[in-house]
């Protein structure tokens, strides 16, 4: 069963926000400038990404959703390993990129890379609804209707 129930619209709004939010949460918290560089530079890739991809909010709509989703889970999972590898931060600011991270991950795993398919497709072969008509009435797809 997949889990996914965001669409790009929502998850390309949900990428502005934390593009904005995150590095703003890093100086209101006061991290220190190695965790706020990192953070930023993860902010800066969401929002580099988000403007370039083919969705309803990309401004210049170069690269797939598809891309973008498995592009968001290699940074997300190269927060998680920076996280990992910060050594002269606090615990917080780790948790801080771990966070971002995992952010990364969980939306990558719960958009859907494109619109939903039209149920009554008549032009579809491959549509529900006309497989449906095809496994009832065998005869419906020999006959064209």
């Amino acid at each position: 069963m997949k889990l996914q129930f965001v669409s790009p619209k929502m998850h390309g709004i949900l990428d502005y926000i934390a593009a904005v939010g995150w590095p703003i949460v890093a100086r209101a918290l006061g991290f220190s400038d190695h965790a706020t560089r990192v953070i930023d530079a993860g902010a800066g890739t969401i929002a580099a990404q988000q403007m370039l991809t083919k969705n309803e909010v990309g401004l210049v709509k170069v690269v797939p959703m598809k891309s973008h989703l498995v592009l968001d889970a290699l940074c997300g999972a190269g927060l998680i390993g920076c996280a990992i590898a910060l050594h002269d931060v606090t615990r917080e600011e780790r948790c801080a990129v771990c966070c971002l991270g995992s952010h990364l991950l969980l939306m990558a795993a719960v958009t859907r890379p494109g619109r939903r398919p039209d149920p009554i497709d008549r032009g579809n072969s491959a549509s529900p609804m006309a497989r449906f008509a095809t496994e009832r009435r065998p005869d419906a797809a020999m006959s064209g209707t």
